[in-house]
């Protein structure tokens, strides 16, 4: 049970990454502390999972009163919902949001400055990004350590040619422009939906 792999995962690791509830309640039972035990990629059990979708070992993992989900983060000091976001898991994702205690999660920044909406934008996961742009508590605006907000880096990942936009919060009120970035960011949301079905309907299928 306290055998590493070369990757530094513990038997609780394995158990989330495979989505096998029942192990993982066991482990936990036997000793909670490997909840709290990194692998090599600075990921603890419930990275593993969020990454994989499993979203009944997530919620085993938070029904955990000992285990404060505000820190269990990552090496990079990602939150699960960077993970989940990160990785295009909606199921988990739209989980964690409905949990009023976990709301906390959606502005957080990494290492980098991104928050969980930065880095579904530049993994292009336009079910996730619409999942959390519909957020009335999300801050829209917020920039990461390269002074780039999520609409920014969805415009740079999408390669879509446009003029920087100037700073208006001396002409207009700070409300009108969440809105602004807010309608902005769904427009690309729809933008990106259409670009990745337009690319899936021209992929040849492995057997071709």
């Amino acid at each position: 049970m306290y055998i590493k792999n070369e990757k530094g995962n513990n038997a609780l690791h394995y158990a989330a990454s495979i989505g096998y509830l029942k192990g993982v309640r066991l482990l936990l039972k036997k000793d909670s502390e490997l909840a709290l035990e990194s692998n090599s990629e600075g990921l603890l059990p419930i990275h593993i999972a969020c990454e994989e979708g499993h979203i009944d070992v997530v919620k085993e993992f938070l029904e955990q009163e000992w285990l404060d989900p505000n820190e269990l983060l990552s090496k990079s000091s990602q939150n699960i919902l960077h993970i989940a976001a990160k990785y295009g898991k909606d199921n988990v994702v739209n989980y964690i949001l409905r949990n009023k205690n976990l709301g906390i999660l959606l502005n957080q920044k990494d290492r980098k400055g991104n928050t969980p909406l930065h880095l579904a934008a530049k993994s292009l996961h336009p079910k996730t990004v619409l999942f959390l742009t519909q957020d009335k508590r999300l801050q829209v605006e917020v920039a990461n350590n390269q002074k780039l907000t999520p609409h920014d880096v969805l415009v740079l990942r999408l390669k879509i040619p446009y003029t920087v936009r100037e700073q208006s919060w001396r002409r207009q009120p700070p409300q009108v422009e969440w809105y602004k970035d807010r309608i902005n960011t769904l427009l690309l949301v729809s933008i990106l939906v259409a670009t990745v079905t337009f690319a899936a309907g021209f992929t040849v299928p492995w057997w071709y």
